[in-house]
Parts: C-alpha cells; sequence; structure tokens
C-alpha cells in the first residue's frame, strides 16, 4: 500500500532529524479535496461504509509514468478516524483497507505520566485476478499523555505495541506476531535500546503451534511459558486458541466441540455462553471487559459440567449422550459426585432476562453450575498470570489492561 506523506508543523524539541537522509518519493500530488459530507459520496466501483460520516479524495502519478493513476479514497467515522480507503486506478489494483478501533484506560501505572492503550485491527483486501484475498493486522498500543516540551523529553509517543500481521500467502496461514517496546528517553543520546520479540505462529485447529523465532539481544523470554505463544495472539485468534486450549485440558477434544464467534446468537449481557444441547462455545465478540482466559475457561467448564451430566446416565440432551458414547461411564468417586451436583443445578437453572444484570440474579450467582464455573475462572487466571509476570519484567511498559 502506497502512503502519502504531507507536511505538518512539528514544535521544536531537541530531537535531531536530517530530512535530507530521506529518499525522495517517486509519487506527485495530482488533486486532493478537502473532507467532504458524506451525503455527497458518489461512486460507480464501491458503497461508503455505514459508520463513514465524512471522505476525502486523493489522486497521485508517477513522475516518470504519464500514464499511472491512482485514486485514494479516505473514509471517516464521527469522530474523525479513518474507517475504510479505497485504491483504484490504472495500472494499480484495487484495493480496500478496513479499520476497526479499541480504546481502554489503564490500570497499571507504570510511571509518572497517564497512559492508555488503544487497539486497531485493519483488514486489507486485493483484488487480484478478481479474487479479494484477506490481508489482516491487528495492534495494541500504549501511549503517553505528555508535554513535548518536558526538559528533559522523556515519554515516547508510542512506548508499546503488540502486532499481529497475518500472511495468507504463505501455504498455510502464518501469525507474524511481535511485541515492542520502545525507549521512554527516545530523545537522548544515551538512550535505552528498543525490545522486540517475535513468532511466526500458525494456528491448526485453533491450536498455536510455533514455527520460529526473533528477538533482540537484550531481550530474555521464558521459554518454559506454556502460554507463550497465547499470550502472542490478538482478538479472536486468542479467543478461540485459549478456548480450545481448555478443551484439550479438560479431556473433550474427541467430543467435538464447535467454537465459534455468533453475536446474533449470544445475550447482549454476557460475553459467551455454552450450548448443552448441541455441544457448541458460542462468542459474542471479544470482550473488552473480561480477560478472554476467564471466559474460555468459563464455557469450557459448563462443557466438562455437562459432560459429567450425560455420563453418569442423566443424558437429556445430544450432547450429554454424545459425551457418553464417546468418554464411557467409568468416573471416579469425586466425578460422580460432582455430577449429581450439576445435575441438580442443571434442573434449577433459572430463566434469565437477557438485559439483566446477571451478577445481581443471587439464584444465577449461587446456582451450581456457575459456582463451578467462577471457580474454574479464578484458578485458571491464576496459572495464566504466574507467567505474565516474567513477561512484565522483560516488556516493562506492558499496561496491566493489555491480555498478554
Amino acid at each position: 500500500m502506497i502512503s502519502l506523506n504531507f507536511i505538518k508543523y512539528i514544535r521544536p524539541t531537541n530531537i535531531a532529524r536530517n530530512l535530507s537522509d530521506k529518499p525522495k518519493s517517486p509519487y506527485k500530488l495530482l488533486e486532493k479535496t478537502d473532507k467532504m459530507d458524506i451525503a455527497e459520496f458518489s461512486h460507480s466501483n464501491m458503497t461508503a461504509p455505514e459508520e463513514a460520516k465524512t471522505f476525502r479524495r486523493v489522486e497521485i502519478g508517477k513522475k516518470d509514468d504519464k500514464e499511472y493513476r491512482r485514486e485514494i479514497l479516505s473514509f471517516y467515522d464521527s469522530e474523525g478516524r479513518i474507517v475504510a480507503l479505497y485504491h483504484s486506478g490504472r495500472k494499480c489494483p484495487q484495493r480496500m483497507k478496513t479499520f476497526e478501533y479499541g480504546y481502554n484506560k489503564k490500570n497499571r501505572d507504570v510511571a509518572e505520566y497517564d497512559a492508555h492503550t488503544r487497539t486497531v485491527k485493519t483488514t486489507q483486501y486485493f483484488d487480484e485476478e478478481k479474487t479479494w484475498k484477506p490481508i489482516q493486522e491487528e495492534e495494541q498500543y500504549l501511549y503517553y499523555m505528555y508535554d513535548i516540551r518536558t526538559p528533559d523529553n522523556r515519554a515516547a509517543r508510542k512506548l508499546h505495541i503488540s502486532k499481529n500481521v497475518y500472511d495468507y500467502k504463505t501455504k498455510e496461514p502464518v501469525i507474524h506476531a511481535t511485541l515492542t517496546e520502545y525507549p521512554l528517553n527516545i530523545a537522548r543520546k544515551d538512550r535505552d535500546p528498543k525490545k522486540t520479540y517475535g513468532m511466526d505462529i500458525v494456528l491448526r485447529d485453533n491450536r498455536p503451534e510455533v514455527i520460529g523465532y526473533s528477538k533482540d539481544n537484550n531481550v530474555e523470554i521464558p521459554k518454559d511459558d506454556k502460554f507463550l505463544p497465547y499470550r502472542m495472539l490478538l482478538g479472536e485468534n486468542k479467543q478461540l486458541s485459549l478456548t480450545q486450549y481448555y478443551i484439550d485440558q479438560k479431556g473433550l477434544a474427541p467430543v467435538g466441540i464447535s467454537v465459534r464467534f455468533a453475536p446474533d446468537e449470544v445475550a447482549k449481557n454476557i460475553c459467551g455462553e455454552f450450548n448443552s444441547n448441541t455441544g457448541e462455545i458460542l462468542f459474542r465478540e471479544v470482550s473488552k471487559v473480561e480477560h478472554p482466559v476467564l471466559t474460555a475457561s468459563h464455557e469450557v467448564e459448563h462443557a466438562y459440567q455437562y459432560s459429567l451430566i450425560g455420563r453418569a446416565r442423566h443424558n437429556q440432551t445430544d450432547y450429554e449422550t454424545r459425551c457418553r458414547e464417546i468418554l464411557g461411564t467409568e468416573l471416579s468417586f469425586m466425578e460422580m459426585k460432582d455430577s449429581a451436583q450439576y445435575y441438580k443445578g442443571k434442573i434449577k437453572y433459572p430463566r434469565l432476562n437477557p438485559d439483566e444484570d446477571l451478577s445481581k440474579n443471587k439464584d444465577y450467582m449461587n446456582n451450581e453450575l456457575e459456582v463451578g464455573a467462577f471457580k474454574a475462572e479464578k484458578k485458571a487466571l491464576k496459572e495464566y498470570n504466574e507467567g505474565r509476570e516474567k513477561i512484565l519484567d522483560v516488556f516493562k511498559c506492558i499496561p496491566g489492561n493489555a491480555t498478554i
């Protein structure tokens, strides 16, 4: 994708820049409009995104090729953030790039400056041979709010990035996952070195397999951390892979539990649910409130609970019957005891209102099935965070609300 560099006024700082070293661009600006209201947009090859409120058109050419033309349409939402880019023209393929944003305040103080995290997911489509191929990136930034005129210029604007780039050009999709930390004292000659750690990951049946590593010499990562590949993933892949991990840990892989995102099938007051009839785990979206370890372990625990119900001959659903047939009826004393408790919880499980606050529903919170699932959550997060602390010792600017 071509990036256009527009000149902006920058307040003087002690950051030295040698602009003469910058290579000259082979492109030239032919036309550029100001932002216009989306009601004025009209195009023969595309429709404006629903969230777009304004748009801008830019046309560029090449200095050494009079036939080359490229039209770039940029669409912006009500907050002025870019939500889509569309490229078309002569001697260049059509390309479309969409953006999704997320924002979270910090909950772990990493320095005296006020920090926040921002997540951006971009999806790029290349129209090659009339086939649209998605090229995705997900990024999680840590920014510092600071006064650029501070005497020591300690604070960098962008301190930490978690990034996933999805490579679809290989035989099987590869996720290039990286953690990058920029030095606080970026403007000084004696600045701290940048820290980078990377992994190439292939997801096979939602199980991450590492096929390559890369790191700076100043970075030492604990390789005995079994959750390390999961920490490197972002968004939906992180949620799906962690869910599959707990399915494997509970011995439920032979049962064939389906895990998918189904925003229209999950109530708005929950992050996910286990369907005890079909044996599916459904997520509404990647939770912006709950850690993916919590939601993954919670729903898998429900799958385990119903598997015990079925194996103890309480089977009434297709999933419970399947568990009995595949996993057998031989249970330990504790498993038999637990299955009786879970069956009791199943019988008296309350009918829930999709608009209610479930944390205030005592029948829900005290139900045997939910008590067991919340207990599993705490255990899973404690285990996950033991290795996380070792990562924080290396990348000290990772914010507290990052799901590393």
